[in-house]
């Protein structure tokens, strides 16, 4: 009756493979969510949409962001997440003087003329590269026909 038998030794060694095999899955879950692509997508197709010109900003928790004619992709140390827009093509305001005209400053202040504007706009539309920033800016503008929507990291 107070034997110890030879099973219970494997049962606990088993038991403690288990418990430890657990702990390493619960250590390497995520601990916190994705960066939200499909909001700040959202953001942008909502300034993008409009016929009149418009701007709008939209924080994310992301810690690079790249901004594609087509798409959003933001990534934080967890997660990579991406969402496709709707209204498109967007440009990304990958030049100094395009994230200021994103800020508000008239394109014609900072082009010589549209031509300018346009071939800054083009290159801008072949980039697609990562930028670090808290929150998204979009302004959506028309200068001399030229209907363009810009999209900057800050």
């Amino acid at each position: 009756m107070f034997e110890t038998h030879t099973d219970a030794l494997y049962v606990w060694l088993g038991v403690a493979v288990v418990a430890a095999a657990c702990l390493g899955v619960a250590g390497g879950l995520p601990t916190a969510p994705a960066p939200d692509a499909a909001g700040a997508a959202a953001t942008v197709d909502s300034v993008a949409g409009r016929a009149a010109p418009a701007s709008a900003t939209h924080a994310v928790a992301a810690r690079a962001v790249r901004v594609r004619p087509t798409a959003l992709t933001l990534r934080n140390a967890v997660a990579t997440s991406r969402a496709r827009l709707v209204y498109r093509p967007v440009v990304p305001a990958a030049t100094d003087r395009l994230r200021r005209v994103t800020a508000g400053v008239p394109p014609e202040t900072l082009f010589p003329d549209r031509a300018a504007f346009t071939t800054a706009v083009e290159r801008a539309r072949q980039t697609a590269e990562w930028h670090s920033g808290s929150e998204i800016v979009v302004r959506r503008l028309t200068w001399e026909g030229e209907r363009v929507t810009l999209v900057a990291v800050r």
